[in-house]
């Protein structure tokens, strides 16, 4: 589609509002959030759809002993540890995680793409979006920021 809606708000209030399918989901919830609403995102998205997770390393903390001693919550870093290990064993999404700045999960959702041999070339499709979609992340100015 050639229009974006970016919406501001609760997305526990809001998320139950919204009627889909959606090309691009960006998720930057609160912490705790993520795990309840992560099954209504997917159903959101449309077959090939992507979802882009902010926060997903949480400087590091999510790693043990990674940062010593954690600057962050613990009850915050361990929903996002638990949360990354759901993102990337669900069935429906291919995840990779971008470790740029607090880290960045993407996730195209190839849940009612055909794999057949005849549908290959959508699957391809779905690849490339996630390679260029990490391309753009990774080169993408993080510093230029417009202030609120």
């Amino acid at each position: 589609a050639s229009r974006a809606h970016v919406m501001v708000g609760d997305a526990a209030r809001v998320l139950h509002k919204l009627a889909g399918p959606f090309d691009l989901i960006f998720q930057d919830a609160d912490k705790l959030q993520y795990d309840s609403l992560h099954d209504r995102l997917v159903a959101l998205l449309r077959p090939g759809g992507i979802l882009a997770i902010d926060n997903v390393l949480w400087d590091g903390e999510v790693v043990p002993g990674y940062v010593s001693p954690p600057i962050r919550d613990g009850e915050t870093t361990n929903a996002i540890a638990a949360y990354n290990r759901k993102l990337v064993a669900d069935p429906r999404l291919h995840t990779t995680i971008v470790p740029l700045r607090d880290g960045m999960a993407v996730s195209v959702k190839i849940e009612g793409v055909e794999t057949e041999r005849e549908s290959l070339p959508a699957l391809q499709q779905l690849l490339e979006t996630l390679a260029h979609t990490t391309q753009t992340l990774r080169s993408a100015d993080w510093n230029d920021v417009a202030s609120a």
